[in-house]
């Protein structure tokens, strides 16, 4: 139980965390001034990461009634971060979106846990 816990603070807190980097980074614009398309690109990114946030919200939320929801709905968040990944990629301000590769591997293994991706089922001693 308590793993579980520990699970979902941090799969939350880094959704949220993800969320304030992209709404600075939205806010700070781009080193030198923005040109192209790179405005647009920090304004979806920040959209991403606002669907993360409630993704991961209703992941945890949906997985205390619906195991298999809340893990369709973890891989969905998974699947926008890349999405999100991608049009960071595109700003050349950003060099080396592969960086957040693993703290997201960290957080969406956490997000596992959180919406009860481990399962355990209990051992009964059949003695010896």
């Amino acid at each position: 139980m308590l793993g579980r816990v520990l699970s979902v603070a941090v799969y939350l807190g880094a959704a949220i965390a993800w969320l304030g980097a992209m709404a600075l980074s939205s806010l700070l614009g781009c080193e030198g001034g923005c040109v192209g398309d790179e405005s647009d690109r920090l304004n979806l990114s920040l959209i991403l990461a606002g669907i993360g946030v409630v993704l991961a919200a209703a992941a945890f939320m949906s997985s205390l009634a619906s195991r298999r929801v809340g893990l369709t709905l973890l891989g969905l968040h998974v699947v926008v971060f890349a999405v999100n990944l991608v049009v960071l990629a595109g700003i050349p301000d950003i060099t080396t979106p592969a960086i957040f590769v693993v703290p997201a591997a960290v957080a969406a293994a956490a997000g596992f846990v959180a919406v009860g991706g481990v399962h355990h089922t209990p051992r009964h001693d059949q003695g010896s």
